[in-house]
């Protein structure tokens, strides 16, 4: 592995004074060194096909080293300007450019010690347009980018790095959502004060099903993980997508692209789990569905034909139509977010909607 890039720890790209070590380019071994294990991928992919639990398949689309060029081609269409009236990623770009006065007074009131860290960093072109401007306006000392997928995290730090000279930047591989990731580069916590940015949010994209009611369980355990990471006083930008109007939903994930980069999913179940020629990816139809009950956009794949095959020792049967839904897109009313909001340790301090109300910027903080 090379040198200063150990597997889950801290790297920092070189500044004097700072860390003294470059970071060798990432080589062919550490980027396709998994986040998940084989054993975690095909016990969440058996419990997803069997039908246990459903729509929580995105994070190993995140995490294949193959899928990494579909997620940027995914990120480049949704900020395209092809007329769309609605793409999450755009009218982020709009609330943090007609409110950068609050963003600049709020890097103002944390001073010059600033650390700003991101969950889920995206690719090149959510970096340059999301990323960028928010470090511009709050002049952090400390960038960090975490991510589930080291090709994001470090492609995030290293672009910091090369437009932000003052800035010392690093990078962390793990799961945010799960994992504390209040630590520097020694493994010490920050004695600093801390934005905490997540534009992407992840956290609509856990397993649940239509009907089952909204994932409070999963929703606080994410926001409760932020705010042990977090010092009183400290600051979390959060980006959500609460758009509940169906033919704007349906037209933003029609993007071809979409449909690429979850097919990498059944590539993966194809190529690393089955090996059986009853189960190929181009068997599948991919199917995307609106449930207005339950806040709640499904992205499944079902069986274009009768498929027989076997899952784990398992014989699996699927009649024409029946399928498997592998990423799930919650979009959270607002009565439920003020209810966990505090309930995890949060007091909400200001809401940036766009002009249709549909996608929001909360800006909470550590109480």
């Amino acid at each position: 592995m090379a040198d200063g890039m150990s597997f889950g720890n801290p790297v920092l790209i070189k500044k004097p004074g700072f860390f003294q070590r470059t970071p060798a380019p990432l080589t062919n071994t550490l980027l396709q060194t998994p986040f998940f294990s084989d054993d975690d991928f095909r016990r969440d992919m058996a419990n997803m096909i069997l039908g246990k639990h459903c729509g929580d398949g995105l994070k190993y689309i995140l995490t294949d080293p193959t899928s990494f060029d579909l997620y940027a081609d995914f990120n480049k269409a949704s900020l395209a300007d092809e007329g769309e009236d609605y793409y999450v990623s755009t009218r982020q770009i709009e609330i943090i450019r007609s409110n950068v006065d609050f963003f600049r007074e709020l890097g103002r009131k944390h001073g010059n010690q600033l650390v700003l860290t991101e969950l889920g960093t995206g690719t090149g072109p959510a970096i340059e347009n999301l990323t960028f401007p928010l470090v511009e306006a709050l002049k952090p000392s400390h960038y960090v980018g975490i991510d589930y997928s080291i090709q994001s995290a470090f492609s995030a730090a290293t672009m910091v790095d090369h437009k932000f000279t003052a800035v010392q930047s690093m990078w962390f591989h793990h799961d945010f959502n799960q994992v504390p990731f209040n630590r520097d580069h020694k493994g010490k916590e920050w004695n600093r004060p801390m934005v905490v940015v997540q534009l992407g949010s992840t956290l609509g994209n856990v397993a649940g099903r239509p009907g089952e009611g909204l994932p409070r369980a999963h929703v606080m355990a994410a926001l409760k993980n932020y705010r042990g990471s977090m010092q009183k006083g400290d600051h979390l930008i959060l980006g959500l997508d609460q758009n509940q109007d169906a033919e704007s939903l349906h037209k933003c994930y029609g993007m071809e692209s979409i449909e690429r980069f979850g097919r990498g999913l059944l590539r993966q179940i194809h190529n690393d789990v089955l090996h059986q020629r009853a189960f190929t990816p181009d068997d599948f139809e991919y199917v995307r569905a609106w449930h207005p009950e339950s806040h709640l956009y499904t992205h499944s794949f079902v069986a274009k034909k009768p498929m027989l095959f076997s899952m784990e020792g398992q014989l699996v049967h699927f009649e024409k139509g029946q399928g498997f839904t592998y990423c799930n897109s919650y979009k959270y009313p607002q009565e439920f977010l003020d209810e966990v909001f505090p309930a995890s340790g949060f007091k909400p301090i200001a809401r940036f909607p766009d002009p249709k109300g549909q996608v929001h910027l909360h800006v909470l903080e550590a109480a």
